[in-house]
């Protein structure tokens, strides 16, 4: 709700001049090689996801990264043990914050060069919470597994025609498979503790 809240300010205000978007972003030129086409600028994007992806193994291997580790399981315990626990959800904060601003620096140089509030919808922040739940949440891996099956899920849709209908009702569907996995998760938990 937040979200969309945020998005119809930053569309319908004049304060950001932002109602018809922002265009004539410049295409990415590296040593006189225009990366003016989307499968050029696959080229950018691999390498600098790539690094996102060592930066963030490398924040989880460190003691902030445990530190995170132990403010997620048990903030109670973390605190009790010596963690600012405060101090370290700021930190998570700052860089997913980081991350966000940076994957949004890089789409919006993806050609035509062009980025609207409207390329921000509630359907968007519903995809990327499904490809982080569906790969499975506290994990890096599963983030990137979940982005993956989600985006071939959805480019499968594209190419079927009355595909809404047909992945609504068969279990292959991201959702059903999500919710299967939760109950069966719950059920699990709920055996195992009686």
């Amino acid at each position: 709700c937040g979200g969309e809240a945020i998005r119809f300010f930053i569309e319908n205000g004049d304060f950001f001049m932002s109602t018809y978007g922002i265009s004539n972003i410049p295409k990415p030129e590296i040593f006189g090689v225009p990366f003016d086409t989307p499968d050029k600028y696959y080229y950018i994007a691999m390498p600098i996801m790539l690094m996102a992806i060592y930066f963030s193994f490398s924040v989880l291997r460190s003691s902030v990264g445990r530190a995170f580790m132990a403010v997620r399981e048990d903030p109670i315990s973390a605190a009790a043990s010596g963690i600012n626990v405060k101090k370290h959800k700021m930190l998570a904060f700052v860089l997913s914050a980081m991350f966000a601003g940076g994957a949004g620096a890089v789409y919006a140089h993806l050609p035509p060069g062009y980025i609207h509030p409207n390329n921000y919808t509630v359907i968007e922040m519903v995809t990327f919470l499904a490809m982080v739940v569906f790969g499975g949440l506290g994990h890096i891996w599963g983030g990137i597994i979940g982005a993956i099956i989600i985006t071939i899920v959805y480019e499968i849709k594209e190419k079927i025609e009355d595909a809404n209908f047909i992945l609504a009702c068969t279990p292959f569907s991201g959702y059903n498979v999500i919710d299967y996995i939760q109950t069966n998760r719950l059920y699990r938990n709920l055996h195992d503790s009686t």
